[in-house]
């Protein structure tokens, strides 16, 4: 198994990225295993709990250990068929959109304040074993600002609706900054456990940072036949 975690704030470009990826690994692997975890399991499938105030640290650690453990089934599937010493198409591609940083970052202060960095790195240490890397997009302030501006442009009311909620343009660059300054300092706390690398976002240019992840992660995966 290989595979990447993309985490950061919105409109870092994670979706944009992970598409571009996702592109080429069809492309150049196309009968291997594709895997993709979108944020509406790592995250959204908990919303109906956070906005019912009734999430708390075992709900968010079960969900957690749940998606690790079907990815380790993968692994030991792999593992124990005739395709271990040369995985070809066999091999398996993950690619996750946020996991449990994001969790960390955002709601450690409230409901998750009892979960710990022990709890954590256990859980992370899993993935890292699965060869999985976790990658965290970084935007400056300005930078920030002006990607939410960009997404007025094109995306629906109900995102305008909430920056609204949140206070308006400054108080969710604020919040967002807070957001980065936490993931940031988790995965410096977490950095034995999880692979994690951090990338500049300074342009729009998604395809080249999705190159990047590529060439690191899967380039020489490409070069396996079947």
């Amino acid at each position: 198994m290989k595979g990447i975690i993309i985490e950061g704030i919105s409109t870092s470009g994670k979706s944009s990225v992970l598409r571009h990826v996702q592109k080429r690994l069809q492309d150049e692997m196309p009968h291997s295993t594709k895997l993709f975890i979108s944020e509406h399991y790592t995250q959204r499938m908990l919303e109906h709990a956070l906005e019912n105030n009734t999430l708390n640290s075992q709900m968010v650690k079960r969900h957690i250990d749940q998606m690790i453990d079907h990815l380790q089934m993968y692994q030991l599937m792999l593992d124990e068929a005739k395709f271990t010493l040369k995985p070809s198409g066999a091999q398996a591609f993950v690619t996750i959109e946020r996991f449990l940083l994001t969790f960390l970052a955002t709601q450690s202060g409230r409901v998750l304040k009892d979960y710990s960095l022990e709890d954590a790195g256990v859980q992370l240490d899993k993935l890292g074993k699965l060869n999985i890397t976790q990658y965290i997009f970084v935007l400056s302030k300005d930078r920030l600002r002006k990607h939410i501006q960009r997404t007025l442009t094109h995306r629906n009311d109900q995102w305008v609706s909430y920056i609204e909620a949140k206070g308006g343009l400054d108080r969710m660059v604020d919040e967002s900054m807070e957001w980065q300054d936490n993931l940031l300092s988790l995965s410096e706390s977490l950095k034995e456990v999880m692979p994690t690398k951090r990338i500049e976002i300074t342009n729009w240019d998604y395809k080249k940072v999705a190159d990047t992840i590529y060439n690191n992660e899967y380039r020489e995966c490409s070069n396996i036949k079947s």
